[in-house]
């Protein structure tokens, strides 16, 4: 499990080439805090706290671990 560190993921796969990486979801959470909080992508102040609920409602899942290889394959 990475944060999706540019120099961390190439590294990780000539280690160990057949794994599947997984992303840390406290560091996909927080850029995309971050993503919202940028001016640069013109998300309004009052908007951007249930754009962030909204993502974290999509990025949590139920599903059961041992299923993860069939849904991954789909």
């Amino acid at each position: 499990m990475t944060d999706n560190s540019a120099t961390e993921k190439p590294a990780l796969m000539d280690v160990w080439p057949s794994t599947t990486q997984l992303l840390c979801h406290f560091h996909v959470i927080q850029q995309e805090w971050t993503w919202l909080l940028s001016s640069k992508h013109k998300v309004e102040t009052t908007e951007r706290q249930s754009f962030m609920m909204a993502f974290k409602k999509v990025t949590i899942s139920s599903f059961e671990l041992s299923k993860l290889p069939k849904i991954v394959s789909k």
